[in-house]
């Protein structure tokens, strides 16, 4: 597997936030809805090499020792740690594939105008050309396991816009917030091409 993308994964995860509930809801809802099988292999195939007792479930020590693994000493591993309890909102002390994805898809990738374009569309089911709140509480509590508290924060975000309707522009703002804006630090010290 190659070792910039399982970087650019550890990275992901490391300079994940949590507080953006809206965008990370329509990111799981891309996930399983607009991004082919074939574009998430790769984050499959890493979750099932770090996925060592094949549980489907990823501890801590799982996903630090399989990134230690396979990338050698790794960087900032407190703080890598404590992200990983962020994610892990419930705290069970794992991630299950769909919150590893997330965490780890590359958003600067996944975010562009075509893809946010095709998931506007999904999400405007009246074809008005604006998504309603209640149009987004459908499909977002379809695609996401969320609990009622993270909903109410998802529609206090949206609330935030002092509109009832979202349009294309005000979605592809909201969502293009999550592109990339961490520092461009490797994880590891070093590995060998």
């Amino acid at each position: 597997m190659d070792k910039f993308f399982i970087n650019d994964c550890y990275n992901n995860i490391l300079y994940y936030s949590a507080k953006r509930k809206f965008q990370l809801a329509t990111v799981a809802y891309m996930i399983h809805n607009v991004i082919t099988k074939e574009e998430l292999k790769d984050l499959t195939n890493l979750f099932e090499i770090l996925d060592i007792n094949k549980d489907g479930k990823l501890s801590y020590e799982e996903i630090i020792t399989g990134f230690k693994n396979l990338l050698g000493e790794i960087k900032h591993e407190k703080e890598f740690i404590k992200t990983l309890k962020k994610i892990d909102q419930e705290k069970c002390g794992y991630l299950e594939y769909d919150k590893f994805l997330i965490a780890a898809i590359n958003k600067d990738n996944l975010i562009n105008e075509e893809k946010l374009y095709l998931t506007f569309r999904l999400f405007d089911k009246d074809n008005s050309g604006s998504i309603s709140i209640e149009e987004l509480k459908t499909l977002l509590s379809i695609s996401s396991k969320g609990t009622e508290k993270a909903w109410l924060e998802i529609i206090e975000q949206i609330q935030k816009l002092k509109d009832l309707e979202i349009s294309f522009s005000t979605f592809k703002g909201l969502m293009f917030g999550l592109k990339s804006k961490k520092p461009h630090l490797d994880a590891f010290v070093k590995f060998d091409m």
